[in-house]
């Protein structure tokens, strides 16, 4: 499911769709950009 896509005909967007992106980025997008950050602050300390 991480590879779905969201075209711009389905504008504008649904609420399901809204909270699926919402899901996506909480589960995806959120957990990389915080080991990200995790890992700048090991490196800075």
């Amino acid at each position: 499911m991480a590879n779905q896509t969201y075209t711009v005909h389905d504008f504008p967007p649904s609420k399901e769709t809204l909270r699926e992106m919402a899901d996506f980025f909480a589960e995806h997008v959120v957990p990389e950009w915080v080991a990200k950050e995790k890992e700048k602050d090991s490196f800075a300390s």
